[in-house]
């Protein structure tokens, strides 16, 4: 399943909206992350970024590599198919932790190792 992010136009390389979470312990950052494309172009129509920003889809296993790559440098959080209306209303978006769904992943493949093992 592809991803959908808000990223730079013409940039050599992915360069994607950060934005700060109120309340989160720690990891502060987030960056929002949609499941369709329709979802993102929604979220950015209209929106002060447009002139600037297209959306971008990355397949799983790039994803994958981004995902790491952004909780490398400090990012803690992806925000899913965030609401823009919403969001300038104050109201809360989904969010899920970087650090937990990598270590979750992680988990997963040991696990399913020691299960062909035994």
């Amino acid at each position: 399943m592809p991803a959908y992010l808000i990223s730079k136009q013409n940039a050599s390389v992915l360069e994607t909206l950060v934005f700060t979470l109120d309340n989160v312990d720690g990891e502060d950052e987030a960056i929002p992350v949609f499941t369709t494309e329709e979802n993102a172009q929604e979220w950015l129509s209209g929106s002060e970024f447009e002139p600037d920003y297209e959306v971008a889809m990355l397949e799983d296993l790039p994803f994958i590599f981004w995902s790491m790559e952004i909780c490398k440098e400090g990012i803690g959080h992806l925000i899913l198919d965030p609401n823009r209306a919403d969001q300038s209303a104050g109201k809360g978006q989904d969010t899920i932790s970087l650090v937990g769904h990598l270590t979750w992943s992680a988990t997963q493949l040991l696990s399913a190792h020691q299960r062909t093992e035994s």
